[in-house]
């Protein structure tokens, strides 16, 4: 079945609950409140989320994945997903590692180059978060054989 352009078999079905769907992230983190019981997100969501989480080895905050309402989104097809890194107490953003994964997604080494094999096409650098996709279109980029999104909005 095609939803939106998508094949739903690639999807998974998200609810409010305290399952886990990794080693470190519940499904109700891939949930977003106020946007129905049971979302469709992408299934690779999950994986790149852990991956990136054994990666740098710290807490990983997700602000959103599933956003209704705008099914031209990569949000509103549940192909995106915004998170933050959290200091190990959780006390706050660490910043450390904030700063290595810019670094990372700017020069497209360390984690950029694993999250491009994992078939994420879509960067967004923010100045409190991250924004990742699984865009099959509006590909603007094309270096060394590798063609993505990127994008940079740091106010200053």
């Amino acid at each position: 079945m095609v939803l939106f352009g998508i094949e739903r078999k690639s999807m998974i079905e998200v609810r409010n609950n305290e399952k886990y769907l990794t080693k470190h992230f519940r499904e109700r983190e891939f949930h977003t409140l106020g946007h129905g019981d049971v979302q469709l997100i992408d299934g690779r969501i999950p994986k790149m989320m852990e991956a990136m989480r054994q990666y740098y080895d710290v807490p990983i905050i997700i602000t959103s994945v599933y956003r209704s309402g705008n099914n031209q989104s990569y949000h509103g097809l549940g192909k995106a997903v915004d998170f933050q890194f959290y200091k190990s107490d959780m006390s706050g953003i660490d910043w450390n590692i904030h700063t290595r994964m810019y670094h990372d997604m700017a020069s497209h080494t360390g984690i950029w180059l694993l999250l491009y094999q994992m078939g994420v096409r879509g960067f967004g650098r923010y100045n409190r978060h991250f924004h990742l996709d699984y865009r099959e279109e509006n590909i603007s980029l094309k270096e060394n054989g590798k063609e993505y999104a990127e994008w940079e909005a740091i106010s200053q």
